[in-house]
């Protein structure tokens, strides 16, 4: 069962102070509605009984995953070290995976990616190896006309494990922003497998990936 706590808020729009629950922890499979406002943005959002403007509170979140035993943890860095600790028993006795993201936006590629029932280290390598074609100019067509786009429209039906909202293209590569493969994320993810099968998962990003692959060629 969803774990809240009760905070009061001040509207922007008519000066009015109210009070709201903000979710500290859901679990998808008895807090389903709920648990997808972590996607779609709905739980951070707190409306005003005067006015109706929404107000946007970005708080920490524990989402977890009770049947296929995964949590994800958002937050600063302090909230992630917490969570190693506070989650030691669900990860040693109950079989739990943890990931930790340190924005919404990484908490939602967590989601969508192990939701679609990929691994989020091979993701990374897959991101990686896509921005480093693509500024070597070593795409295939279709992909690098996708990404010289003006717009990037990412369509989060499918089997998107990545996702971001519509972006404006700067000329400088956004390696969130790739078009999503599921047979180059199984290369990538079959020949790199013994490489990175022993990381910590937890906040594994793309300086890792790249700090992983320089030392092997070191």
């Amino acid at each position: 069962m969803a774990i809240t706590e009760e905070k009061v808020f001040k509207c922007d729009k008519c000066g009015n102070e109210f009070k709201d629950n903000i979710y500290l922890e859901v679990d998808v499979n008895l807090d389903g509605v709920i648990a997808n406002g972590c996607v779609n943005g709905d739980i951070y959002k707190h409306t005003c009984p005067n006015c109706k403007e929404h107000i946007l509170f970005l708080n920490p979140i524990t989402y977890r995953d009770s049947k296929k035993l995964y949590i994800i943890q958002s937050g600063d860095e302090e909230t992630l070290k917490e969570a190693k600790k506070k989650f030691k028993d669900d990860i040693k006795y109950d079989g739990y995976k943890l990931y930790g993201a340190r924005t919404n936006t990484e908490m939602i590629e967590r989601i969508h990616e192990l939701e679609a029932g990929y691994d989020p280290i091979y993701c990374e390598v897959y991101k990686w190896f896509i921005g480093y074609n693509y500024e070597n100019k070593r795409l295939d067509n279709p992909v690098l006309n996708y990404l010289n786009n003006v717009f990037i429209d990412i369509d989060v039906k499918g089997d998107l494990a990545i996702i971001l909202e519509t972006l404006k293209r700067d000329g400088k590569f956004d390696y969130d922003a790739v078009p999503f493969d599921r047979l180059a994320y199984e290369k990538y993810r079959s020949q790199f497998y013994e490489r990175f099968k022993n990381v910590d998962a937890f906040t594994f990003d793309l300086f890792d990936v790249k700090n992983i692959l320089n030392d092997k060629e070191e």
